[in-house]
């Protein structure tokens, strides 16, 4: 057999060869932290979701000229609930505000004036046992509930 017909095979059969030892020598042996870290949050965001569902906690987030005002059903006391709000399409214009506990299921706090736009807002205590979701669009007041963990809310 002339050596032009044969050179190519050993050539790829030694290439072969090499490739499967540099991936099983560079193979990794576990997931990334990073990676990991995502999916622990994910998880716990989940359990927070499906713990507003058990307690049957809704609400309604009202915005005044320079205040805000949270009023909860069915939530457990807490001294502080943070709101987080994430601009659609802007994130330099995402703002975030703690509100005080006021009695009686309402939480106050100072939101200044926010520009107008579409944001993704997240209302959770301090320690996120719970979290609340709803979309805001400048309206004066936006209602609140637990993800449907059927559908694919923000």
């Amino acid at each position: 057999m002339p050596l032009w017909v044969i050179a190519p095979v050993i050539a790829v059969f030694f290439a072969g060869f090499a490739t499967l030892w540099i991936a099983v020598v560079n193979a990794p042996t576990e997931l990334d932290d990073p990676y990991q870290q995502r999916g622990d949050v994910s998880n716990a965001r989940f359990e927070a979701d499906i713990k507003a569902a058990e307690l049957g906690i809704s609400g309604l987030l009202q915005f005044g000229t320079s205040s805000c005002v949270l009023n909860l059903e069915s939530a457990p006391s807490t001294a502080a609930i943070v709101v987080e709000a994430r601009h659609a399409t802007r994130s330099e214009l995402d703002w975030s505000v703690q509100l005080q506990a006021s009695g009686d299921g309402q939480w106050l706090g100072q939101c200044g004036n926010y520009q107008a736009g579409r944001y993704y807002l997240r209302v959770e205590p301090e320690q996120p046992l719970w979290r609340l979701l709803g979309v805001w669009d400048g309206a004066s007041q936006v209602g609140l509930a637990p993800r449907s963990l059927h559908s694919e809310s923000p």
